[in-house]
């Protein structure tokens, strides 16, 4: 795939409908950057219908902002609706670089789940 950050843009849009019923979107090993991962993540900010987001091969992409699409997906994934998702999108960036879970294995086993589904 060559989905790149343009792609990540037209995905975003898609995302933000109302309709949206994507559960599985499968981006590893594109080359995407902050940039495409950032209108990503602004998209997951009104989207509860993503359960996984399979992000292996993401060189491009700052910790801070992996861990807001991470935390963004979870919160669907565990039905959470009491917690504003913009207040995730708001985290400082200082705060989300010292997120201290192991990227390559969490990505690793979403990628995983992904397989089992």
């Amino acid at each position: 795939n060559k989905i790149g950050d343009e792609g990540c843009g037209a995905l975003a849009s898609a995302l933000q409908s109302p309709n949206a019923k994507l559960t599985i979107l499968n981006l590893s090993a594109n080359l995407i950057s902050d940039v495409g991962a950032s209108l990503l993540a602004s998209s997951l900010e009104n989207n509860t219908s993503l359960l996984h987001i399979d992000v292996r091969g993401y060189f491009g992409i700052s910790t801070p902002v992996k861990a807001r699409i991470h935390a963004l997906v979870q919160l669907s994934r565990d039905g959470v609706t009491d917690v504003p998702r913009d207040l995730v999108a708001k985290l400082p960036d200082e705060l989300l670089q010292q997120v201290s879970f192991d990227t390559y294995e969490a990505e690793m086993q979403c990628g995983e789940e992904a397989d089992n589904w």
